[in-house]
């Protein structure tokens, strides 16, 4: 079932509160994370099917996308999920499913990389109400 969102009443500003049937919450994440070795493959159809993907996930998922880049080599999504999920369950299911089908369809981007590069960190959040917004 879909989150319901509601306007807190008396407030102002862009405070959105989203409701199921047993919590209410205001959660905003920005989620960030790279190809193996920070190689600049997210391009072109790959990159348009990786925004198609993302979105497809998070209506199954009952997440809500605030704001999704996807630049040739990193990953930025700002987005808001029920409390039932951890960041851990949202960012495994967006890379998890998302590779796998973009492996399955454009499968030259799974070619051996360069020995010796060190690799990027695999992914990042951030809670946005960390920064006082």
């Amino acid at each position: 079932m879909p989150a319901a969102k509601i306007g807190l009443p008396g407030y102002s500003g862009g405070m959105v509160l989203r409701r199921t049937p047993h919590a209410v919450y205001d959660t905003l994440y920005h989620l960030v994370w790279s190809p193996k070795y920070r190689r600049d493959v997210l391009q072109g159809e790959i990159q348009q099917r990786l925004r198609e993907l993302f979105t497809d996930i998070a209506e199954q998922y009952d997440i809500t996308l605030e704001e999704m880049e996807v630049s040739p080599d990193h990953v930025h999504i700002f987005c808001s999920f029920p409390p039932r999920y951890s960041i851990a369950q949202v960012v495994t299911r967006f890379k998890s499913l998302s590779a796998r089908a973009i492996f399955r369809e454009f499968p030259r981007i799974k070619r051996p990389t360069r020995q010796g590069r060190r690799e990027a960190p695999s992914r990042g959040a951030r809670d946005s109400h960390a920064r006082g917004d």
